[in-house]
């Protein structure tokens, strides 16, 4: 299966809620416009938010991350908080 464009699986995600700054429901992360945290981006493939699919693709763009890594919709290069 093909990975769905990024700004789709950060959209997605943000139906999860954050366990890491708790923002307010459909809201992006406090640590930066429009971010989720990879955490963020686990909780929602728990809810079967996304696919196995999106979240690997999306890690594997990362190479080295912490729960704490923020994504971006926009971003080619991940945020470190």
């Amino acid at each position: 299966m093909t990975p769905r464009p990024l700004a789709e699986v950060v959209t997605d995600a943000l139906l999860a809620g954050c366990d890491k700054c708790f923002p307010a429901s459909c809201q992006p992360c406090d640590c930066q416009p429009g971010g989720v945290h990879v955490a963020r981006l686990a909780k929602a493939h728990r809810l079967r938010l996304i696919g196995d699919t999106d979240l690997m693709s999306v890690l594997g763009q990362l190479g080295v991350f912490t729960p704490a890594t923020v994504v971006t919709a926009d971003a080619e290069v991940p945020s470190w908080t």
